[in-house]
């Protein structure tokens, strides 16, 4: 027979462990997400950076060049969307949301 005082060390054993196991999962889900945020930021943020002055130096020599105005257009999008997949990826603090860059 168990008595209730092992009962309530296995019980508190048994939380800390849970307790443990899900700061261990946050943790792992924290790094993960800095991970990819730096990968996002050097990879795509810096491209598509580039990319869109490459297009608005394209655009600004060729001003009746329909294409080109598209393709700067198209940049800045890309660019956008690039710094809000960054913000979704940043820890929530309470500050301000920065969602219109340009």
């Amino acid at each position: 027979m168990v008595s209730n005082g092992s009962l309530e060390k296995q019980l508190k054993q048994s939380k800390k462990q849970g307790v443990t196991t899900l700061v261990d999962a946050v943790a792992g889900y924290e790094a993960e997400r800095q991970k990819l945020t730096v990968q996002v930021h050097d990879g795509l943020g810096q491209s598509s950076t580039a990319l869109r002055f490459i297009t608005e130096r394209l655009s600004s020599s060729c001003k009746d060049d329909q294409m080109a105005k598209e393709a700067r257009d198209l940049a800045i999008e890309i660019q956008v969307e690039v710094r809000k997949l960054l913000t979704d990826l940043q820890p929530k603090t309470g500050a301000p949301d920065r969602r219109d860059w340009r």
